[in-house]
């Protein structure tokens, strides 16, 4: 009889969440740019958050010798843990497509990733986080919204789209962003896998 009170006790006291994170903890990243130069990956990450007044973004700047260096950095820099479920638009650079791989595996292997975020390649990287430091409102989820709501469709290209054409070695198409005079454009660009 003691020993059934003992495990009912213990049952008890054992059950909870144990990879449990309280969402003040969280930083929602909204949007990445994936720039490789100098063998270094740099990374520009937009984290929304709430606020009473509405919510507003930070962008952390950060760089390493790997993706995941890169993002480990990151976690390090900011006060909260970086959570990357809600990411709404992944930027590559034209440079940063040489080393794909290594940003697919890390992504396809970390749990906190989703899979249909939208993905687009930029060529400017220093006008266009200039254009997001200056930008109101959340810049990853504007982006989307203007892929998303596209009278088309044709932009709207998510990593699981991508990953898809990766893989089976089929022909790339990804949109390309760029800023001229504060306008946002798009055209899509064929990139080799």
């Amino acid at each position: 009889m003691k020993k059934i009170i003992i495990i009912i006790i213990f049952l008890f006291l054992i059950t909870g969440c144990y990879n449990y994170r309280e969402i003040d903890l969280l930083g929602n990243v909204t949007s990445i740019i994936i720039h490789y130069e100098n063998n270094e990956f740099k990374l520009t990450i937009e984290v929304a958050e709430a606020t009473p007044d509405g919510n507003i973004s930070y962008l952390i700047h950060t760089s390493g010798l790997s993706f995941e260096r890169a993002i480990n950095n990151a976690n390090q820099n900011y006060h909260k843990i970086l959570y990357f479920a809600n990411l709404d638009l992944m930027l590559l650079t034209h440079d940063s497509l040489n080393k794909i791989d290594s940003v697919i595996r890390y992504i396809n292997r970390d749990l906190h990733f989703s899979y249909n975020f939208n993905l687009a390649i930029t060529n400017d990287t220093k006008e266009l986080i200039q254009f997001v430091e200056e930008y109101d409102a959340i810049f990853g989820l504007f982006i989307r919204q203007i892929m998303n709501n596209n009278y088309n469709n044709r932009y709207n290209i998510t990593y699981l789209n991508f990953l898809n054409d990766f893989v089976n070695k089929n022909r790339i198409i990804i949109p390309a962003l760029n800023i001229n005079d504060e306008q946002i454009n798009f055209n899509l660009i064929e990139v080799q896998s």
